[in-house]
Order: structure tokens, then sequence, then C-alpha cells
């Protein structure tokens, strides 16, 4: 049966062409009679999130559309949409931003891109044809040693480079791979074919075995739709069926990944179709429920994972609203002295502190920093079950799950700001309210037998 776990996007695309229109020429430049002049507008969290509802997308990585000005500015803006108080689900989760390799000053940009906590690595288009109109780079990248040698920069930040390329380039990427072996390379889209029919597609499939032989390479199964709406025969996850079937051939299940390209491919149909679509592809190519779920979820976790030295966000955990405790913000509340956290508290939490914590509430703080340390960015941590309902909250809790018993069940507890000084059974209630009835006749059992008159 189709895959019904959750979903990771990897390829999607925000654009705000009111404030920043001036960026985005190729959307500018696209005719008003064109099949793609409904990208000429806006796409922004509220519809992202209209087209994904219900649809257990629960993360998603942004992809640089082409902006052009200071591209730094880009992967701010969408730090500010992803730390935004409305956005709960905290799109995008990750980023792929633009640098150019062309330039002798891209170490300098990289650097700026990496003090987010969510940058993730670099699409440069590398797309260069005979054909002028087919041309998306301004020249041949792949074929510059300088270009080259440059993208080893990436490693030094824990990056990775998507590849959006012709498939008769891959040769030349499958090189790039091998001279940088430490840099995981995905390509976009497939390989973005142009040839579609019978000698086209071999070529193509020749063409991704090749690549694939890097175990550093990995591909978007992304992008297949736009170009088959473009074209006079449509799309449906028929003609689908034989490029995700190629592509898996070519890659594996455990180096594949799911992107949606909205709202590119959304003037195609919408996201449910799309995602509907692929599902089916991989139903029906008897792909098991574990390879699904690696397609769908668990490869984009590996793939686009980056380690919190390297993002230099150590201070920054789980910042998505500015909390409070007594006016001092969590980031300061952690750095408080033991001297200082106490003059915060009451005088009964500050007693018991004041006689030092025993083995047992070290070895619960102990459990929490172990889970938090091997939690992925972005998740909420485990939860640690505890029997220490007179374990006062302190800050360093802040953002870990506890399982905190009350007699009977442990009640999972997420600790928050506002539950600082307080004891952890406070919020694992021992006891069941009680819920009275309605005066009058039926409030108590002796009343149902009264007489009616």
């Amino acid at each position: 049966m189709p895959y019904t776990g959750p979903v990771v996007d990897t390829h999607h695309h925000f654009w705000d062409l009111e404030r920043f229109g001036d960026h985005y020429k190729w959307i500018n430049n696209i005719p008003a009679d064109a099949k793609d002049a409904g990208l000429k507008r806006s796409y922004l969290l509220p519809d992202f999130e209209r087209d994904i509802q219900d649809l257990n997308v629960t993360k998603s990585v942004h992809v640089q559309g082409e902006w052009r000005g200071d591209e730094v500015e880009e992967t701010r803006w969408l730090d500010g949409i992803a730390e935004d108080v409305d956005n709960s689900a905290g799109f995008p989760h990750a980023i792929v931003g633009y640098a150019n390799f062309d330039s002798p000053d891209v170490e300098n940009q990289l650097q700026e891109h990496a003090k987010s906590p969510r940058f993730r690595g670099v699409r440069q288009l590398l797309n260069w044809h005979e054909d002028e109109s087919k041309r998306a780079a301004e020249r041949d990248y792949l074929s510059d040693p300088e270009w080259r040698e440059r993208i080893g920069l990436l490693a030094k930040y824990n990056l990775l480079f998507e590849l959006h390329l012709y498939p008769h380039q891959m040769a030349q990427a499958s090189a790039l791979c091998k001279q940088h072996p430490t840099i995981p390379f995905v390509l976009d889209h497939i390989g973005c074919p142009i040839e579609r029919d019978g000698p086209g597609y071999d070529s193509w499939l020749h063409s991704m075995k090749d690549l694939a032989s890097n175990a550093n390479a990995y591909c978007k199964i992304s992008g297949l739709i736009h170009p088959m709406h473009t074209s006079k025969g449509g799309w449906s996850a028929e003609t689908l069926r034989p490029w995700i079937k190629g592509t898996l051939e070519a890659f594996g299940t455990d180096r594949c990944l799911f992107g949606s390209n909205f709202p590119v491919d959304g003037v195609c149909g919408s996201y449910k179709q799309v995602l509907d679509a692929v599902k089916a592809c991989l139903d029906e190519l008897g792909v098991s429920a574990s390879d699904q779920h690696s397609i769908f979820y668990a490869n984009a976790r590996s793939t686009h994972r980056r380690t919190a030295e390297m993002a230099d966000v150590q201070k920054r955990k789980r910042a998505f609203r500015k909390f409070t405790f007594r006016g001092i913000e969590v980031e300061q509340l952690l750095d408080l002295s033991h001297d200082q956290l106490l003059d915060l508290l009451n005088c009964r939490a500050r007693r018991k502190l004041k006689r030092g914590l025993k083995r047992k509430p070290l070895s619960l703080l102990k459990k929490l920093r172990k889970v938090k340390k091997e939690t992925p960015e972005g998740e909420k941590p485990a939860p640690v079950k505890t029997h220490l309902r007179n374990m006062i909250i302190l800050p360093e809790m802040i953002g870990s799950i506890v399982g905190v018993y009350n007699g009977k069940t442990f009640n999972q507890v997420e600790i928050r700001t506002d539950m600082v000084g307080h004891y952890l059974g406070e919020f694992s209630i021992s006891y069941k309210p009680v819920r009275h009835g309605r005066p009058g006749i039926g409030a108590t059992n002796s009343s149902r037998f009264i007489p009616l008159k």
C-alpha cells in the first residue's frame, strides 16, 4: 500500500515578489502567456502550509530560488521566517543557499551563510548546453579546474553541494565527486533529462549509474512534473514510473530523497497530486514500506544533517520564541551562577537547593543532558522517566521532556521557562479531578430515586 508516514520535503522555494521582486529576474522575465506565468506571484509560508495540509509533511529544505544581489540576505530572511512566533512548525528546517564559486571571495560568502543554524549547503546552477536557450549557467563551470578546486571549501564548513545539471554533464560531476570524496553531492530533479525518447532515456540511465557509482552522490526524486507538463504529452503517474524506476536502479533506496519542487511544480498540479503520484509509483514498483520511509524521511535526515559546532549555534537551543523568567531571557538564564539563580527563586526552593543536589537528582540531570545531546537539531528530545516528583525544575532542564510518575502512569511534561523553580510533581497530578454535574435531580445518586410529582 502507498506510504503513509512522515515526509521531509527536500526541495521547495519561497519568494516574496512584493518585497524582493528585483532579486528574481528570471521570474520577472516569464512571459504573461507562458504556462509558467502562475509563478509570477509571491509564494510564502502560508501558501506552503496550505499546500501541505493533512499530508504529514513534517520538515522541509528550502533551496535557493536564484536570488541575485546579497545572497546571504536570502538566508537571513529564511531564518526570520523559521523563527517567527507564528511559525509553530518551524518551516523551513534547513536551507540550501547560493554562493558563487566563480568568485575568489566565495569563502567569505560561506562564512556568512554558515552563521545560520539551518544552513546545509550550496546550489549553483551548472546546466550548460550547446543550445543557448537551454543554458542556466553563465559558463561551463564543470570544465574549470579552479572552480572545481574551490568546491573543496564546502568540506571545511561541513556543507553539501546540489548538482543542477544535464545528463551529458554527469561524467564531469562524477569526476567532481571523486575529487572531493568527503563532500555530499545531491543531484537535483533526477538530472533534468531533456531528451525523453528511447535513446534519450537509455543515455540518461547510463549517466545516472556513472554518477551513482560514487558513494557520496545522492539523488532527489523531484522536478519530474514540470518538464512533462510543459511538453505536449502532459504528465501522470504512468509517465513518472520509468524515470523513478531508473533512479532507484541507479542510486538505490538508501540514496534517494523526495522533493516537491513547489511552487514550480505547482503550476502542473496540487501538492497532493504530486506526492500521491510519487507514492503510487513507489508502491507499484514494489518498494517496501521501510525503503519508502527512507526515501521520504530518513535519508533526508542523514544527508542534510550538520553538526552544531560547524553551525556555531551552541547557545541557540530551541530559540523559536523569546521566553523570559522573571525578566531574564533563557540564554541569559543558562549563564547564571548558582547563587544568582537562588536569588530568583522562592524561599522554599531556595532552601532546598542550598542544601545541594543528591545523587538521584544529579542522575536525572545527567540523563537529560545525554538525551539532549543525542537529539538531532530541530527535533524534540525523547522523554526521560522519573519518580522524582519533588525535583525542582532548573534552567538547564528547559526544552527537555520528562515522564513524571503520578502513582499510576508516567505523564509526559515538556519543561517550559515558566516552570523554573516549581516541582515536577506540580505538573503531573496524582489524583483524579472531581467533576460535578448539574444541580437538581440527577446531581447525586440518591436523587435519581425521588418520585416525580
